[in-house]
């Protein structure tokens, strides 16, 4: 692809004349005659110009860039072009004009005859080095695209951000192997459940809320509670969104001093972040507790945990929800997630509404305390 300034023959920068007497030879030079190339207005466009100008920015091999009298449009393509961190060539007619920045890289004076041999060898360079790139990390970010550039597809307002969340997280993975790191560091189940709702956390925007449901032996396991989990909460809430949970208690476990002593620390954290968030608040974080018995009474399995994200368009009322529910394999360990957004699908949106009456009713129940009344009802007890 060739980003230039465009212009008619009479202008100061007879902008086709030099694509078809200068750029295109040495392009067929460095490349063959039947290489495919081209600038934006020689391309029988399909998409919205723009569309069309950003989608070859991203998947051309080679970009060549002409920066003569440092045109804004050719220097934003520019800039986006090098945020891909893809190949690219810089040509001028006069080298004397190039801005301070972009005289960090390489550029070459087509209108000097000494510098065309150097132009097609850094197009053959160029080219070579755009081969050698990942295949399947160029499929990744076009992938990555199409996902963030058509909302249409996707009938709930989480999905795009959940699945581009999820593309990105590959594509970390792809830059690593290219630094030739190839280890892979594993997760214990716990680890790597909260690894995710950490990135579930970093798509809440302003005014979305998250309501969960979770035992406290969830927050107390390795890999839960060191980890960065309840701090990305703590960031959510500082961009506006509003996180409810209530942490259900087994009676058993609370009656027993010393389960009970290791238990507190977990909800002695939630109330640190509740206290951190005094500070500059824009959302709100609101953490309860229930201590039962019967946990049957709030959920139909025995594993009780579960959070929804709520798309809030209104006071108490949303427009798009995502359940997401852990699954357990034999020995009662979380095995994975599944996550079902409310929708199209009859059947989705009844799922949701049953757990968010799940979360309501639990929530306002008459013996679920707010965090720090809990805490305060435990430490006279203790004493």
């Amino acid at each position: 692809m060739v980003i230039m300034p465009f212009g008619g023959v009479d202008t100061k920068f007879p902008s086709l004349t030099i694509y078809t007497n200068v750029i295109e030879p040495l392009i067929q030079r460095a490349l063959g005659k039947d290489a495919n190339y081209y600038r934006i207005d020689t391309k029988d466009v399909q998409k919205p110009i723009k569309n069309e100008i950003l989608e070859g920015l991203m998947r051309a091999d080679v970009v060549v860039a002409d920066i003569s009298e440092n045109n804004p449009n050719v220097m934003f393509e520019l800039g986006f072009r090098i945020a891909q961190e893809k190949p690219f060539v810089l040509i001028t007619n006069d080298s004397e004009q190039i801005r301070f920045w972009s005289r960090t890289y390489q550029i070459n004076d087509y209108s000097k005859s000494a510098e065309l041999n150097r132009i097609v060898k850094r197009i053959q360079a160029a080219y070579d080095s755009s081969k050698n790139q990942s295949k399947t990390e160029d499929e990744l970010h076009r992938l990555l695209q199409r996902i963030r550039g058509d909302e249409e597809k996707f009938a709930n307002p989480f999905q795009d951000r959940i699945a581009a969340w999820r593309i990105e997280r590959a594509l970390e993975q792809i830059t690593s192997i290219q630094q030739k790191n190839w280890g892979l560091d594993a997760k214990q189940p716990p680890a790597y459940i909260a690894f995710i709702f950490e990135g579930v956390m970093e798509l809440l925007e302003r005014n979305e809320e998250y309501c969960t449901l979770s035992n406290l032996n969830f927050w107390s396991q390795n890999g839960v509670g060191d980890s960065s989990f309840l701090q990305e909460n703590v960031k959510a809430v500082c961009r506006g969104a509003i996180i409810k949970r209530v942490i259900l208690i087994d009676r058993k476990s609370w009656d027993s001093k010393a389960e009970r002593d290791e238990l507190l620390p977990s909800l002695q954290k939630h109330e640190d972040a509740i206290l951190e968030l005094k500070k500059g608040l824009r959302g709100k974080m609101i953490v309860k507790c229930l201590v039962t018995d019967q946990y049957e009474k709030f959920l139909n399995d025995d594993h009780h945990h579960f959070g929804m994200l709520r798309h809030m368009t209104g006071r108490n009322k949303d427009d798009g929800r995502v359940l997401i529910l852990p699954r357990y394999g034999r020995n009662g360990a979380i095995s994975g997630l599944n996550f079902i957004f409310s929708g199209k699908s009859r059947k989705h949106n009844i799922t949701t509404e049953e757990y968010l009456d799940v979360f309501e009713r639990v929530f306002r129940h008459r013996d679920t305390l707010d965090l720090r009344e809990f805490l305060q009802q435990t430490k006279r007890r203790k004493s």
